[in-house]
């Protein structure tokens, strides 16, 4: 509850000297489906992410400059293909084909569902976790009266009452998402503590 106080307060506040909590306008995630593994990877950003939901969603990065730099190393590390991938343009081979570093999905050497395959596996390091609930969950820590409401990562509000918490349990605000909180959630629910317990609200 501290740490996304401070993450929320140092957002609200924007001081000039803090740059690693300060919002990032241009936050985004690759978009994969494994049930189309033909297809290239799409790049998403933070407003489609909260209109279209969290799933098949690989790497969270703070700007679209990252996000390609990121897919290219992986494209060279695995030797996919640039123009499967959306990263270079034309057709025949690739400049990556040319040098031996693409296995040839360009000019018919790969399949394209052996490419896809291969960038499944891939793509698997970057996934971003999936929510371990089944919607909106209230998070009591250590015995404290206030719970934390929570939806797919994001932050909705502390409850003190009954009565806030039956409010933020149904309210219909959708969610906003935010890459600071996700990385405490995600670190607070993938550790061995247990002293918090979790309640399962309204969808």
């Amino acid at each position: 509850a501290a740490l996304i106080e401070e993450a929320r307060l140092v957002k609200s506040l924007a001081p000039v000297y803090n740059r690693r909590l300060r919002r990032a306008a241009e936050l985004c995630a690759w978009r994969w489906r494994p049930e189309e593994p033909e297809s290239a990877p799409r790049l998403v950003t933070a407003r489609e992410l909260e209109e279209t939901g969290f799933d098949n969603l690989h790497g969270l990065f703070r700007s679209r400059a990252t996000a390609l730099q990121a897919l290219r190393e992986m494209t060279t590390a695995h030797q996919l293909c640039p123009i499967a991938l959306g990263l270079e343009k034309g057709k025949g081979p690739c400049f990556a084909h040319q040098l031996k570093r693409c296995r040839g999905a360009c000019v018919g050497k790969e399949s394209a569902l052996a490419h896809g395959l291969r960038l499944a596996a891939a793509l698997t390091q970057l996934k971003m976790r999936a929510w371990p609930f089944k919607g909106r969950v209230g998070v009591r820590e250590g015995g404290r009266d206030t719970v934390i409401v929570l939806d797919r990562w994001c932050y909705l509000g502390t409850a003190r009452t009954e009565a806030e918490l039956a409010e933020l349990a149904q309210s219909r605000t959708r969610p906003v998402f935010d890459l600071d909180t996700y990385k405490i959630l995600a670190r607070y629910f993938g550790s061995s503590r247990r002293d918090y317990q979790v309640v399962e609200l309204a969808a």
